[in-house]
């Protein structure tokens, strides 16, 4: 009976037998795996189906609109070939009488209105002289315009069939398509004049709005610059598919071409890639030597070599309705454009939604029971897996009483749990251990004596040393017992810590009353000088605090000095193997004691610091300094320029100190290179 309890009793078990029952459940999988790929097979067959009815209607499209240009085109070369075209074209350049240009001028305005009249496709249709203005059009606001400017002028008067960008009308700002052809002389290729059709943009939009898409899908026509020129959705028009580049942006005026100030992008890489857009044309792009003119020209002699008319499918998502759309894609014989029909992949996706559900539902059938025990044994092993990481998650944010696995069992992972308990035992009392040697030096020079190991010796550095201590304080330990005295010192001492923590300051010693911190070891600080000011400011303003807490309880307020010294010391470790501390010695630490005492000569400037503390000063403006002089200080034979750093607010409101000029008033020999040595760096107060 007990052992068959045990073989039921999952946390008994090993990791082995659970495993086992894991991949029991995991033959499932094969069955899964076999119904889904035959879905996505079936899915893959309707996707290339539909590609495939996509890119068919892209040629067919294509093919019709390179038919509307060459018909187009055929007819432009019919007009320029005509008697009434050539005979007034040539009377305005011969210089005839103004009796016989109007004659022919009324025969040519009425072959032209007769082609405009004819199809309806054909905005206007112009006829320019051979200098570019405008003689006749069916257009009144043409005549007399000269459209010397454009391409389609430029191109024709140089004997060659012309067919333009996509371009907006300067005179109508109306959309459309110029196509232009040299009027010459008979049997000649003297120019003429040039015969002009603007052929309409809704031309274009209706072959792309008469396909019979499905819902959602849509058809576009993209120019060899990547810029959508047509679209039977008005957002995508005059929109990039990627961001023009300078080449590009050199050859195309949106403000001609489009009437737009810029062109904005649709950021659509894959598309763009995927059209095999040529490189960005010269304007003349599109434009072919003339053959000789006869009523019999074909249209192949304009058109362009641009390789395989049509060049496959992609599938790509859209930036305005967010789906996945499939794209059948097509290249014009005659321009160098590409057109493009899409329409939504979950058109043909949709009818294989039924079937995916009715596999799904199968396999969860079929694979219930066993899906039942798989969940059973997944707890068992996973259930502990989360206990740890969550009990680890506790012991990386330090929280070692609640980092306690609690897992019953003999298995592996209760091993497991049992060796981790005890790993976060051990961790906790080495913790505590460190957080008692933190207490009793600065935890950065634990940290390096952590890594570093215990080293007798030091190293030079650059540091400003910071010496307060207590007016009176012997008067006023007289005045309280030694339980007093400590609450006294720890309230004090704890309010100077939090003033000097802010700006770097490492504090090495309590000396009875007295604070000494050290900026620049055991850590560089560039700007040493100016932490150590700001610092002790800092102390002064923790002090006035301090003391009207001290007046509302009745007690006396306190009064300090504060010295600050400045240059190079030896920092390390002092002392013996058996018993060390980490310190510094230096002139620098003398200078700030001795200035510390020189203080009570000072009353009202209860902060003194050395020339070379000052000379760091130069670039602070919020502090000013009170020059007191050369001062002799005990122990030393020269004496020493002392300063008094305040505030300037403090200043500019008292008017009691004077703002001096670091480069003029320090003495000449060390204006100029006490400090060249040290960075100057800014440090602005902590937040």
């Amino acid at each position: 009976m007990n052992r068959w309890r045990w073989s039921w009793n999952p946390a008994r078990w090993k990791i082995a037998p659970k495993l086992s029952a894991a991949l029991l459940a995991a033959s499932l999988l094969p069955m899964s795996l076999t119904a889904f790929y035959n879905l996505r097979q079936s899915l893959y067959t309707v996707k290339m189906a539909e590609y495939k009815n996509l890119e068919l209607l892209a040629k067919s499209v294509a093919a019709r609109l390179d038919q509307l240009l060459i018909d187009t085109q055929r007819v432009g070369i019919q007009m320029a070939s005509a008697r009434d075209i050539v005979q007034f074209a040539g009377s305005v350049a011969a210089k005839e009488p103004p009796e016989k240009q109007n004659y022919w001028r009324i025969l040519a305005a009425e072959a032209i209105a007769n082609v405009r009249n004819s199809n309806p496709d054909y905005f206007s249709v112009f006829l320019l002289d051979r200098t570019g203005r405008c003689l006749v059009s069916t257009n009144p606001s043409n005549i007399g315009k000269s459209y010397a400017f454009r391409n389609y002028f430029q191109e024709a008067r140089q004997g060659k069939l012309y067919i333009s960008e996509w371009t907006v009308g300067s005179t109508t700002g109306q959309p459309g398509i110029f196509l232009s052809v040299p009027v010459v002389a008979k049997g000649t290729r003297n120019l003429l004049g040039v015969v002009v059709i603007k052929l309409r943009s809704e031309a274009v939009g209706r072959l792309l709005t008469s396909l019979n898409q499905k819902e959602g899908g849509s058809a576009f026509l993209v120019d060899q610059n990547g810029i959508v020129i047509a679209h039977t959705d008005r957002r995508w028009v005059y929109r990039s598919l990627l961001p023009l580049s300078p080449v590009q942006l050199r050859t195309i005026d949106p403000k001609v071409q489009f009437g737009l100030d810029r062109i904005e992008s649709l950021n659509l890489p894959v598309l763009a890639r995927s059209l095999q857009l040529p490189s960005a044309p010269t304007a003349a792009s599109s434009a072919v030597p003339l053959p000789p003119i006869t009523p019999t020209a074909t249209p192949n002699q304009s058109t362009m070599e641009l390789g395989p008319p049509s060049f496959g499918n992609i599938a790509y998502r859209s930036p305005f309705t967010g789906k996945t759309e499939i794209v059948g894609m097509s290249a014009l014989d005659m321009r160098p454009w590409r057109l493009a029909i899409t329409e939504p992949e979950s058109v043909f996706v949709t009818p294989l939604n039924a079937l995916a559900h009715r596999t799904t539902a199968s396999v969860f059938l079929v694979g219930g029971a066993v899906a039942l025990l798989a969940l059973a044994l997944a707890r068992s092993i996973v259930r502990p897996l989360h206990l740890l990481t969550r009990a680890a998650q506790e012991l990386r944010m330090g929280q070692f009483d609640r980092a306690h696995v609690d897992i019953q069992g003999t298995d592996e992972l209760g091993l497991l749990a049992a060796t981790f308990n005890q790993m976060v035992s051990g961790l906790r009392e080495r913790e505590r251990e460190l957080n008692i040697f933190g207490r009793m030096v600065s935890p950065v020079v634990r940290e390096q004596l952590l890594r570093g190991g215990v080293e007798l010796g030091g190293q030079t550095c650059w540091v400003s040393v910071l010496f307060s201590d207590i007016r009176g304080f012997s008067t006023l330990s007289e005045q309280l017992d030694p339980q007093g005295v400590v609450e006294f010192l720890n309230e004090y001492m704890t309010a100077m810590t939090e003033a000097v923590a802010p700006w770097g300051g490492y504090i090495n010693n309590f000396i009875g009353d007295a604070i000494v911190v050290v900026f620049g070891a055991p850590v560089p600080q560039p700007d040493a000088e100016w932490c150590a000011v700001s610092a002790a400011l800092a102390m002064r303003d923790r002090l006035a605090e301090l003391n009207e807490h001290r007046r509302a309880r009745g007690q006396v307020p306190i009064q300090s000095g504060i010295g600050i010294g400045t240059g190079q010391a030896v920092a390390g470790q002092i002392g013996s193997l058996d018993r060390l501390i980490y310190t510094v010695i230096g002139d620098a630490v003398n200078i700030a004691a001795r200035l510390e005492t020189l203080t009570k000569q000072f009353p009202d400037y209860p902060i003194l610091i050395n020339e070379t503390t000052a000379k760091a000063l130069r670039n602070y403006p919020e502090v000013v300094l009170h020059s007191l002089g050369p001062q002799r200080l005990k122990g030393r034979h020269e004496p020493v320029e002392v300063y008094a750093p305040m505030r300037a607010e403090s200043v500019v409101s008292s008017g009691s100190a004077r703002s001096i000029d670091l480069a003029g008033d320090l003495p000449s020999d060390l204006a100029g290179d006490l400090t060249s040595d040290r960075p100057q760096h800014r440090q602005s107060a902590p937040s």
